[in-house]
C-alpha cells in the first residue's frame, strides 16, 4: 500500500481526545496510584501519538519538496523548550526555598540533563529507586525522562525517514516502517531483558512505541468502511480504558504492547462519525486535550513539592493540586506556548527570550551545584541538625549485624557470624526470617538478647513474601529481586530447621488477599510440623505523612510541625486482626505487637519520649531499633518470648499453655507495666 496520498492535514480530533486521555490518566496515576493502577500507561499513548505526527510531517515536507531538517528541530525545539525551560526555571527557585543540599545538588544534575534530553538515563544510572518506588518527592524533573526520549526520538526518526525513503521508495515505504517496528520490538525485549531501570527509562525500550505510530499514518485510510472504523476507534478507546484501569505487570514491553495496540487502533481507524465527535469535542476533553502538554509539565513539581513538605496528600490536598495544575497549565498554554509557536516581530524576539531562559536556568543549576546545595540555609545550624539526627537517617542495610539482602541472595550470610545478634557467648536458639519488617527490628532483638544472654541469627530479604511462591512473582518488580526472593525461599527451610524458635515479620498488608488465612495457616503448618515456636510481628503502625529529615526541612522551613505529621489515631489494622484470629488456633505461636510501645488509648506516634523511631513511614530505623530495646529493658516491657524463661524449657512452657486461656497467654507474652 502507498502512503503517497495527499497527506491528510485536516485537525484529528481523536489525537486531541486521546491526548486528553493519556494526561488524566497520568495525572491521576501520580495523585492516587491505587485509583488507575495503569495510569502511568499514558505517557505510552503519548509516545504513539508522536510517532505518527512526526512521520505526517516529515512525510508531508518531503512530499511537497518543502522538508527542511533544520526548520524541523526549530519547530520541534520551539514547541516543547521554551515551556519546560520555564518549569525548570521554576523548579530551581522553589528548591531555593525548600529543598535540603543533598535534595538540591540532584536537582541541578537533572535540570542540566533534562535541558540535554538526556535526563532519562542519569535516571537509569543515578537513581536508586524505581519510577514506581514512593521515594520520590525530591525529584520534581523525573517526569522529564520522557521528554528526553521524545528529542532522542526527533533527532534520529528524520533521518531515518530520509534514508529508508532513498532505499525503499514510495511504493514498498510502508513494508520498510514495518521491518523498523519489528527491529525495535526486539530491541525492547533485548532491554526488557536487563534491569528494570533500563528497560523503564531506556530509549532501546521504548522506540517500537513511536514506530508503530508511524506504521499507523502509513496505514492510516486502509479501510473505507465507516461501520468497521468506528468498530476499530470503539475497541481502541475500550482496550485503552482495560489498560489504565488494570495492570498486572511492569514489564515495559508486556504493560506497554495493549495500550500502544490500543492507541495504533484509534489512529487507523480515523473514525470521525457523529457519535465519536461528540466525545471527541466535549468541552472538557477539548480543553484537556489542547493544554495536556502544560499539565503534564506542572502536575508532578507540584505533587513532589507538596509531598517534600508534607508527605502524603490527601484526597483535599489532590484536588488543591489537580486546581493548581488547570490553573498553572491554560496560563502557560495562553502565554508560553502560544507565543512561541507564532511568528514574531521582531524575528529575534523568540529566540532572544529563550535564550535568556536557558542561560538563566542554566546559571542557576551550576551556582547550586557549585556551592553543594547549600543555599539559603544556615549551615551551621544545618550541621548541628545533622550530627544530632543523623543515626536514624542511616538505612538500615548499613548496619553490619541487620543481614537483610536485597537484589542478589547471599548464602554466606546464612553462616556468617556477622548476622548473629545478642550475647555471642551462647548459642542460638531462633532465627528471624521475613522481608524488611522483620529487619528493623534487629536493634530491638539485639538489645535484649545481650542483656538476657541470649543469641539469635537473622537472615531477611527485602520486599520478599514467604506466604506464596505467586505473590513474589506478581509484586515484585525488579527481575534480580524476584530471583533473589524466590532463591530466600528455597533455602530457608533448610536453614530454619537448626533453630527452636521462628521470629517473622512481613509487610502484611501488601500480602494481603482474601486468601491471606489460609497461606498463613500453610505455613504454621509447616512450621508446626518442624516442632519450632513461632513468633509473629504485627505490622507497626503507618504515618504516611511522616519525613524522617522533617527537623532538617524545619531550618528553611519554620512552619513544618514535624510531630503533627508523625502521629495519627490509633487503629488495629484489619490485617492485624486476622493474624491475631489465625494465631488463637495455635499453642506454638505467639505475637509481637510493636503498636504496644507507640499508642496509647487515641494515638500512635512515631517519636517515643522525644526520640525519632521511625526511618520511613513504616519501618523504625535501626537507631530507633536499638533506642526502643534499651527502653523495653529499662520500663520492664520486654515481651516473654526475649527472657530466659521462655528459652529455658520450651517444652515444659508450651504444655502449660496449653491449659491457660488466650487472654493468660497473651499477658505473659506482653506483661502489664
Amino acid at each position: 500500500m502507498s502512503i503517497h496520498k495527499s497527506i491528510n492535514e485536516v485537525y484529528r480530533y481523536d489525537i486531541n481526545a486521546l491526548r486528553a486521555i493519556a494526561v488524566v490518566a497520568v495525572i491521576l496515576f501520580h495523585l492516587w496510584p491505587d485509583m488507575l493502577p495503569g495510569g502511568y500507561k499514558g505517557v505510552d499513548v503519548f509516545f504513539v501519538i508522536s510517532g505518527f505526527l512526526i512521520t505526517q510531517q516529515i512525510i508531508g515536507g518531503l512530499e511537497n519538496n518543502k522538508y527542511s531538517i533544520t526548520i524541523f528541530y526549530r519547530k520541534r525545539l520551539l514547541r516543547i523548550f521554551p515551556l519546560m525551560v520555564f518549569v525548570v526555571l521554576i523548579c530551581l527557585i522553589i528548591s531555593f526555598f525548600i529543598q535540603l543540599p543533598g535534595d538540591a545538588i540532584v536537582l541541578a544534575k537533572t535540570a542540566l540533563y533534562s535541558l540535554a534530553f538526556c535526563v532519562n538515563y542519569f535516571f537509569q544510572h543515578n537513581i536508586n529507586y524505581n519510577y514506581f518506588s514512593k521515594d520520590l518527592h525530591s525529584l520534581p524533573l523525573l517526569h522529564l525522562w520522557s521528554l528526553s526520549i521524545e528529542g532522542q526520538f526527533y533527532l534520529l526518526w528524520p533521518v531515518l525517514i530520509v534514508i529508508l525513503k532513498k532505499i525503499t521508495g514510495k511504493r514498498n515505504f510502508a513494508v520498510g516502517i514495518i521491518i523498523v517496528l519489528l527491529c525495535s520490538v526486539v530491541l525492547s525485549c533485548l532491554s526488557s531483558d536487563q534491569s528494570q531501570s533500563v528497560s523503564y527509562y531506556s530509549f532501546s525500550a521504548r522506540c517500537f512505541e513511536f514506530v508503530a505510530g508511524a506504521v499507523a499514518f502509513c496505514y492510516r485510510d486502509f479501510c473505507a468502511i465507516r461501520c468497521v472504523r468506528l468498530i476499530m476507534a470503539l475497541v481502541g478507546l475500550a482496550l485503552i480504558l482495560v489498560c489504565l484501569f488494570f495492570d498486572p505487570t511492569h514489564e515495559v514491553l508486556l504493560s506497554s504492547s495493549p495500550v500502544v495496540f490500543a492507541t495504533f487502533l484509534v489512529l487507523i481507524a480515523n473514525a470521525q462519525g457523529a457519535l465519536l465527535l461528540r466525545l471527541y469535542t466535549f468541552p472538557a476533553i477539548r480543553v484537556l486535550g489542547t493544554i495536556s502538554f502544560s499539565l503534564y509539565l506542572w502536575h508532578w513539581p507540584l505533587i513532589t513539592s507538596y509531598r517534600y513538605l508534607f508527605g502524603e496528600l490527601d484526597y483535599y490536598a489532590g484536588c488543591q493540586i489537580v486546581l493548581a495544575t488547570v490553573i498553572l497549565s491554560l496560563l502557560s498554554y495562553r502565554f508560553i506556548e502560544q507565543a512561541f509557536r507564532k511568528e514574531s516581530k521582531p524575528v529575534w524576539m523568540r529566540p532572544a527570550i529563550l535564550s535568556s531562559l536557558i542561560t538563566i536556568t542554566v546559571a542557576g543549576c551550576l551556582y547550586q551545584y557549585c556551592q553543594h546545595g547549600i543555599v539559603n540555609i544556615n549551615y551551621n545550624n544545618y550541621a548541628r541538625a545533622m550530627a544530632r539526627l543523623n543515626h536514624n537517617l542511616i538505612p538500615a542495610g548499613s548496619y553490619d549485624f541487620n543481614c537483610q539482602m536485597g537484589d542478589v541472595f547471599s548464602p554466606a550470610m546464612i553462616e556468617s557470624e556477622t548476622c548473629l545478634i545478642g550475647d555471642k557467648t551462647t548459642n542460638a536458639r531462633m532465627i528471624v526470617i521475613g522481608d524488611s519488617n522483620a529487619a528493623h527490628f534487629t536493634g530491638f532483638l539485639k538489645v535484649a538478647g545481650e542483656k538476657n544472654q541470649l543469641l539469635f541469627r537473622n537472615i531477611t530479604q527485602s520486599s520478599c513474601s514467604l506466604l506464596s511462591e505467586q505473590l513474589i512473582d506478581k509484586i515484585l518488580i525488579d527481575k534480580d529481586r524476584r530471583k533473589a526472593c524466590h532463591d530466600y525461599n528455597d533455602r530457608i527451610p533448610g536453614v530454619i530447621k537448626d533453630f527452636d524458635v521462628i521470629f517473622w515479620g512481613q509487610d502484611w498488608p501488601q500480602y494481603d488477599s482474601k486468601d491471606f488465612e489460609a497461606q498463613l495457616r500453610k505455613k504454621i503448618d509447616y512450621f508446626t510440623r518442624m516442632n519450632k515456636e513461632v513468633i509473629i510481628a504485627l505490622k507497626i503502625p503507618r504515618f504516611p505523612r511522616f519525613q524522617n529529615d522533617c527537623e532538617l526541612k524545619k531550618i528553611k522551613i519554620p512552619f513544618l510541625d514535624c510531630h503533627k505529621y508523625s502521629q495519627q489515631p490509633a487503629v488495629d489494622l484489619a490485617v492485624n486482626q486476622k493474624i491475631s484470629k489465625v494465631a488463637r488456633d495455635y499453642h506454638n505461636v505467639y505475637l509481637f505487637d510493636p503498636a504496644k510501645y507507640l499508642c496509647d488509648d487515641n494515638f500512635c506516634h512515631a517519636y517515643k519520649n522525644g526520640e525519632m523511631i521511625y526511618y520511613d513511614a513504616d519501618h523504625w530505623s535501626i537507631a530507633g531499633s536499638l533506642w526502643m530495646g534499651r527502653w523495653a529493658l529499662k520500663n520492664n516491657r520486654l515481651p516473654f518470648f526475649l527472657t530466659p524463661e521462655f528459652f529455658k524449657d520450651k517444652r515444659e512452657v508450651r504444655k502449660d499453655e496449653t491449659r491457660m486461656g488466650w487472654d493468660e497467654l497473651m499477658s505473659l507474652i506482653e506483661p502489664k507495666k
